[in-house]
């Protein structure tokens, strides 16, 4: 089995999970306990990666439905990958390790750490400079903390 490619882990449902994720954390921790903000996040994660899976089975118009399942598949799996570590991290408040405001801070600051390599990967194709690379991983990072502040206040 080869490696994923980079543009099959920086993606779209990447980006967009890791910010959605965060968003819900937060949002959920101010109505919920920690086990509960944990499943309710986990239940809106699954409904998100099928809503992705479908419309993008829907929307490839290209080789047999097997090929867009698998297609639609890979590309909704960075949707799953951006819940494990905000999740984790929510577990922890769920077992008591950590209070649950600690854990919603901490994967608020992870999600902006993983934007901050999604950026770095993300530009790694069109620049070998190493500070073209990090102002990427920076302002992807910073851009991805204010939409987790506006996903936030929205909802």
């Amino acid at each position: 089995m080869q490696p994923p490619r980079t543009a099959e882990v920086v993606n779209a449902e990447a980006v967009y999970g890791t910010v959605l994720i965060s968003s819900l954390l937060y949002v959920f921790s101010l109505k919920f306990s920690a086990w509960d903000t944990l499943a309710t996040t986990v239940e809106a994660v699954i409904v998100f990666f099928i809503a992705h899976v479908y419309a993008e089975i829907i929307a490839n118009q290209t080789g047999t439905l097997s090929t867009a399942v698998h297609d639609a598949l890979v590309r909704s799996r960075g949707l799953l990958l951006a819940a494990v570590v905000p999740l984790t991290i929510m577990l922890l408040a769920a077992l008591g390790i950590v209070s649950k405001d600690r854990a919603v801070t901490s994967a608020v600051w992870a999600s902006a750490v993983i934007l901050g390599i999604l950026g770095w990967f993300a530009v790694a194709p069109r620049s070998t400079k190493w500070w073209i690379r990090a102002i990427a991983a920076l302002s992807t990072a910073g851009l991805g903390l204010v939409l987790v502040a506006l996903k936030a206040l929205t909802h």
